[in-house]
């Protein structure tokens, strides 16, 4: 977050929050936090502190009904009822403190990777904190006291006051040749405005000597604010799949001239226009993430459609190279008096031969010559069954590999979340993917939001989902089933977990479809072989998980039983 919207925004936060209390500090995800004070107008302070979004502004659009959690609790409960008192930016830094009555402190430091949140006590002492950094300096610590970070701790003068020209030529004096102006400015400079480095670049470059282009600037940022969003097109048309970065998209508290073709959107507020940036960025991250799962997907399934074409065409091959053993068979069982056995060899006249010559058939040799015989007209068998379907199967495979790549190059095309929404619901239609959502999204950030499935229908309509492993049991069960889903498991065996859709939250299930669900769940357990098999049948709501159990194990809280016969449906959706 730019330093001095940052310094702008702690201003907004000085006239709109002054001796208002508390209500509740909700955490909405790992990386960001909503303030919300409980008297009229009720204003919300949203913070951000992802590596690619770190930020701090009052906020309107965000209302959140988030589930409380423990770190939400740890920060609420000492300040809850507590007047706000006022917002400080310390100078040259990239943090706010938010001072409440009694001495309490909200540290938000935005630095990008190092972003952090702190709850100090009227001491100094930390008292919950959102992130623990790796590092002896930075590693927080519950009960110590709070050190700020080393780098903005003064400027390159030592004094902590923000720069003027005499400063910044002071930097610009130790500048090397080859590093542009205004990533030394901010590397030297700590807490120094990208957005001014770029400022005075470009005046610097269109003729101003250093003083008169500070000057200008100076004079700007004195003047009553007139913020100002920079995107690279107007934000109401601003598509998720556009790149964003620090340079195409930024508030600040005045116009510039140097903005490089970027629209410029007047905003009444340096808060709303940082929230807007947040938001878009935000958007930006989600829209990456879905396109990073779905596409993860899609070339997973590229590789295994590879493979098996490859596997497949081997055994094709190898098909080919046993269409002699019907022929060597019948050679044994016509002469099983008269061949030689040899170790592994076996001698036998060949009536196939105009000349009679004698033929040497590989045997083994720890069976007779009927059993052998008996073996290379099974493998014959099995030749000519790979010889008449495989190569059907390589060409559906192809096809089908012919669609993954279309899909692949419609999600790079995808220009909101929702095109990629409608182009993977396309490819569970048609089985491409065999995966579902998480029931919640993740985080924004590089996290897997799909759980791989096995999936039938039963003749009643109804969706079957079946998990592949003790993590994508757990996944399926916890992040994917409602909690009016029926939920089934072999009794006795390990196996999988079974999820029956409820999507019309029917107190009972037709009696059909729970025996269907029933020896699926029998069938993908170990006790398939069985003849029959009890399996248990609850609502996903009456299964817990106790703490330390390991992946796929579980607690019910009530369940009956169905005895079936493992079996899976007769239709099941195709599974190449």
């Amino acid at each position: 977050m730019d330093p001095i919207v940052l310094e702008a925004v702690c201003g907004e936060l000085n006239e709109r929050l002054a001796g208002q209390p508390l209500e509740a500090v909700v955490q909405i995800d790992p990386h960001r936090f909503l303030l919300r004070f409980s008297e009229p107008p009720f204003p919300r302070v949203h913070i951000a502190l992802h590596p690619a979004v770190s930020a701090l502004h009052l906020t309107s659009s965000i209302k959140v009904r988030a589930a409380a959690t423990e770190l939400g609790a740890a920060f609420t409960t000492p300040l809850r009822g507590k007047r706000f008192e006022r917002a400080e930016r310390p100078p040259a830094e990239r943090r706010a403190l938010l001072r409440f009555e009694g001495g309490e402190a909200l540290v938000v430091e935005l630095m990008g990777k190092a972003s952090n949140m702190l709850l100090l006590d009227p001491d100094g002492r930390i008292q919950a904190f959102a992130r623990s950094h790796h590092g002896a300096f930075r590693h927080a610590r519950l009960g110590e006291a709070y050190q700020p970070p080393p780098a903005s701790s003064r400027w390159l003068s030592g004094a902590m006051e923000p720069p003027d020209a005499r400063r910044i030529a002071q930097a610009l004096e130790r500048r090397p040749p080859d590093v542009p102006l205004e990533s030394h400015l901010v590397s030297v400079l700590p807490g120094f405005s990208p957005v001014v480095a770029r400022e005075l670049n470009h005046l610097i470059a269109a003729g101003a000597n250093l003083k008169e282009a500070w000057d200008l600037i100076a004079s700007g940022l004195e003047q009553p604010r007139r913020p100002v969003l920079y995107s690279p097109s107007a934000p109401d048309h601003l598509e998720a799949s556009t790149p964003l970065t620090g340079r195409n998209l930024f508030p600040f508290v005045m116009p510039i001239e140097h903005a490089g073709g970027l629209a410029a959107t007047p905003v009444a507020t340096a808060s709303g226009a940082q929230e807007q940036a947040t938001m878009l960025l935000l958007r930006r991250l989600g829209f990456q993430d879905a396109l990073a799962g779905l596409t993860g997907l899609l070339r997973g399934e590229a590789r295994r459609l590879d493979a098996l074409s490859e596997a497949l065409t081997a055994d094709l091959r190898r098909a080919e190279g046993v269409a002699a053993s019907r022929r060597h068979a019948e050679l044994l069982l016509s002469q099983l008096g008269t061949a030689v056995k040899s170790g592994s060899l076996a001698s036998v006249t060949d009536f196939y031969d105009p000349e009679g010559r004698t033929v040497e058939i590989p045997i083994d040799p720890r069976l007779g010559l009927k059993e052998n015989a008996a073996r290379m007209f099974a493998a014959a068998r099995r030749a000519d069954r790979t010889r008449q379907l495989v190569p059907e199967r390589i060409a559906g495979l192809a096809q089908r590999r012919v669609r993954v790549a279309a899909a692949l190059a419609q999600a790079g095309s995808a220009r909101d979340a929702e095109q990629l929404e409608l182009l993977e619901r396309s490819l569970q239609g048609e089985g491409i993917l065999r995966v579902v959502r998480r029931r919640s999204a993740p985080a924004a950030g590089p996290k897997n939001r799909y759980v791989a499935v096995n999936s039938y229908r039963t003749r009643d309509g109804f969706t079957v989902l079946v998990g592949r492993t003790s993590a994508e049991n757990d996944e399926l069960t916890f992040r994917v089933a409602g909690p009016d889903d029926l939920w089934l498991h072999a009794s006795g065996f390990p196996g999988a977990h079974v999820v029956v859709r409820n999507p019309q939250r029917l107190r009972e299930l037709p009696d059909s479809t729970v025996r269907e669900a029933a020896a699926i769940a029998a069938w993908h357990s170990k006790g398939r072989d069985e003849k029959e098999l009890d399996v248990h049948v609850t609502f996903r709501r009456h299964v817990r998980k106790g703490r330390g159990m390991s992946p796929g194990m579980v607690m019910l809280r009530r369940h009956h039983t169905v005895r079936v016969t493992p079996s899976l449906p007769a239709m099941p959706k195709p599974n190449p």
